[in-house]
């Protein structure tokens, strides 16, 4: 009985620290998605964000010209190179294996301006998916999350 026991408590041990290191992960990840796009909101991105609305929300694919006019921008060239859930901030830091809670992030951030235009992600898909060609990883989960949604 004692190696019963003893075979129980080991499991319990093994149950208690699976639950503790997947909820750490899960706690980096909930402090990323609270901080999501708050450069946004500071000084040096506001204005140009603002100025940038129309384009943002109007832009059917992100190829559109006027959208390009203001990627191109100080400012947002500073949001996404600084701000871990877009590929050019990988690619600026040199590391292509973008964390999996920073390609969950992308993605869900390219879904939720889908959702917000009422426009369908194909349109959107192919300039971004593009973004990920020194992103096998990120390309990976992006596509897995994808097709997970297209199947619910």
């Amino acid at each position: 009985m004692k190696e019963i026991i003893a075979f129980n408590q080991q499991q319990l041990t093994h149950i208690k620290m699976h639950q503790e290191l997947v909820f750490g992960w899960i706690q980096t990840l909930i402090k990323d998605i609270l901080n999501h796009d708050h450069t946004k909101f500071s000084p040096d991105q506001y204005t140009t964000f603002v100025e940038s609305r129309t384009s943002l929300n109007d832009a059917q694919s992100g190829a559109d010209a006027n959208y390009q006019k203001y990627l191109h921008t100080e400012a947002i060239q500073a949001h996404i190179t600084g701000e871990p859930h877009h590929p050019e901030y990988w690619d600026k830091v040199g590391f292509d294996s973008m964390p999996i809670r920073c390609a969950i992030q992308m993605y869900y951030d390219w879904k939720s301006r889908s959702l917000q235009r009422g426009t369908s992600m194909d349109g959107f898909w192919e300039t971004n998916i593009a973004k990920l060609t020194q992103q096998p990883t990120a390309l990976a989960v992006v596509n897995h999350l994808k097709l997970e949604d297209a199947e619910s």
